[in-house]
């Protein structure tokens, strides 16, 4: 019972990093998330909190540490879709942002894997692709992405958020 209380504090205080970090309290979050990592057995937890970090330092442009974090995250043993997908596409991007598209191609075809009907993952497939002068299979993927994105937008029309009504002209 005391592990689960543990547990169960650890994911709260996870919650409240998040918080800190959509608030402009970066430096509260970072210290909160590796305080977490410091204290915490579950790996779906730690894969969490490697995944915020790495986002964070995504934001800095920092790409080789925020890949270090996602290489962290998938070295643990979790099997949840979501943070699998999301290590693996952030990771491909900063891959990506650092010109090593062949490990970014890799990588983006895990978590396209993982979880086909996201996008994220088919627009950095492109990005490696077209750096790798595969036209033709970067042409595939941003059909990928341009299929998933106008799911989605009908998505959220269906449900009455109107906040992407139309694509530009190149679409």
């Amino acid at each position: 019972m005391e592990n689960q209380n543990q547990n169960q504090a650890a994911w709260k205080l996870y919650e409240q990093a998040l918080s800190y970090s959509t608030s402009g309290k970066t430096d509260l979050a970072v210290r909160l998330l590796q305080d977490i990592l410091d204290q915490t057995d579950d790996a779906l937890l730690k894969a969490r909190c490697y995944l915020r970090l790495g986002q964070l330092a995504e934001q800095l442009r920092q790409y080789a540490a925020a890949l270090a974090c996602y290489e962290f995250g998938l070295a643990l043993p979790q099997s949840e879709k979501f943070t699998t997908y999301f290590l693996n596409n952030n990771a491909a991007y900063c891959l990506n942002m650092m010109a090593r598209h062949q490990e970014a191609e890799a990588l983006c075809r895990k978590a396209i894997e993982t979880d086909a009907s996201k996008h994220n993952a088919w627009k950095n497939l492109g990005m490696s692709l077209e750096a790798q002068a595969d036209l033709l299979g970067a042409a595939w993927a941003y059909q990928g992405l341009r299929v998933r994105l106008l799911h989605h937008n009908n998505l959220k029309i269906k449900s009455g958020n109107k906040s992407l009504t139309h694509f530009p002209r190149q679409w």
